[in-house]
């Protein structure tokens, strides 16, 4: 209780200053939330209470340019702090009604992947992984209008930051997390020696900053933008957001104990996208090919490595994304489908991140059941994997600035090797409580 009260203390004085600014221009949000997890012994880290932080800020009033920037953080009472700069820019209008913007920001070429939360574009906040969130991309963007209803738009960086959340630390040669969201290895594993179980004892190597940052990318995308109809294409050269990890493993059989040896590595993507949407004032249809080649080796330099290797197979991927969107005021709802036609089988890969879905079905809404109540939904079911991630809870305003949220989480995941599966024991019944500034 007392790391509790310590964070408290800090998420509050990062909202008084925020206030204190009075500017209409900033917003923000700072929430508590008491989760009760139901199987407290299948989950990786039992974590109780969560305090989040979220701010915000522009000065669109500017007609020529303009500065936006969002951030939240989100503590634990396990004493984990993770931190995502959602967006941090710099923005000019151009003639004609073109644009350029530099900094951090999320690219739209591919709406449907936001949605679903591949992360393949964009970076994931990954605070929770059943609300992912966005982050966006580092780099120059520039957008031109070649006439009323068509545009191109290019992207160009040098610089690379991965996705950091959930974080997995080294820790007496264990690899640990403070967060109920990371998927470790295991501390075990048989020596084929008559059954014999030994623990494993992990050394990560950690690469250099430099070697991190400084990557580039690239892409270009163009097509028909009108009023109602989107038909567009794109092609992006760039890092894959998350890294991968290769191993050489070696026995100690007078320690009785496993070397694990941990070389995080990093693999450049091709990426092809179309998309084809009709919207109007009341709904959206949306449907997109997605196709990511990553290269044949990873970007890391060549390692020399003993005895068993355990590497990354890096697979390509196919998806097809297709949705229907209706936003009204008192009732919003949206249904999606995820098609992967090529990527790496559930249990196929021992240290890739696997996909989150194969073949998948997405259902949500919002409902406003009272004037001051609202009830949320969001249920993904995946039809080859048959893994299930359920969201729902009613907020409700208690007074001005001032919310309230009961809810429930749940995952059910009855095959192991899937992306679901390590945390089957993340099933909880939530009370969320927050200021709105």
């Amino acid at each position: 209780m007392k790391r509790i009260s310590k964070l408290t203390k800090l998420a509050s004085l990062c909202a008084l200053t925020v206030t204190a600014a009075g500017a209409s221009n900033f917003s923000g949000s700072l929430y508590y939330t008491n989760q009760q997890l139901n199987n407290k012994k299948l989950s990786p880290v039992v974590v109780n209470h969560v305090i989040d932080a979220d701010v915000s800020w522009d000065n669109l009033k500017k007609k020529k340019n303009h500065q936006k920037f969002k951030a939240s953080a989100r503590m634990n009472d396990k004493g984990a702090t993770m931190i995502s700069i959602e967006e941090a820019s710099l923005n000019y209008k151009l003639q004609d009604g073109g644009r350029a913007r530099f900094g951090r920001y999320a690219i739209d070429w591919a709406p449907l992947d936001d949605i679903w939360g591949t992360g393949i574009i964009n970076n994931r906040k990954n605070f929770d992984l059943v609300d992912h969130g966005n982050e966006g991309v580092i780099g120059l963007n520039a957008k031109f209008k070649l006439g009323k209803n068509w545009a191109i738009e290019g992207f160009g960086s040098y610089l690379y930051v991965p996705e950091l959340n959930p974080m997995i630390e080294e820790e007496d040669g264990k690899l640990t997390s403070k967060s109920e969201w990371a998927e470790l290895p295991p501390a075990y594993a048989n020596l084929g020696q008559g059954g014999t179980v030994a623990p494993i004892n992990y050394t990560l190597n950690k690469p250099k900053l430099a070697d991190i940052v400084f990557k580039p990318s690239y892409g270009i995308s163009g097509g028909l933008d009108s009023k109602h109809w989107i038909a567009k294409g794109f092609y992006m050269h760039k890092p894959e957001n998350t890294f991968r990890v290769s191993a050489t493993v070696s026995t100690n059989a007078s320690a009785g104990v496993i070397d694990a040896q941990i070389y995080p590595e990093l693999y450049n993507e091709n990426i092809f996208g179309g998309q084809m949407s009709y919207r109007n004032k009341s709904f959206q249809v949306d449907t997109m090919i997605l196709t990511v080649r990553p290269e044949s080796t990873p970007q890391s330099s060549a390692l020399v490595r003993r005895y068993l290797t355990i590497e990354t197979r890096r697979q390509k991927e196919d998806y097809f994304m297709t949705g229907f969107t209706r936003k009204k005021k008192v009732f919003s709802w949206g249904v999606y489908y995820l098609h992967l036609f090529s990527g790496a089988p559930a249990g196929d890969d021992t240290l890739g991140n696997k996909p989150k879905w194969s073949r998948a079905i997405k259902t949500k809404f919002s409902l406003e059941i009272l004037k001051d109540a609202r009830w949320k939904f969001d249920m993904t079911h995946d039809v080859e994997k048959e893994d299930t991630v359920l969201s729902t809870g009613v907020e409700y305003d208690l007074a001005r600035g001032f919310k309230s949220e009961l809810g429930i989480r749940a995952i059910s995941a009855p095959n192991d090797g899937t992306y679901w599966a390590p945390f089957r024991g993340n099933d909880a019944v939530y009370v969320k409580l927050g200021h709105v500034f």
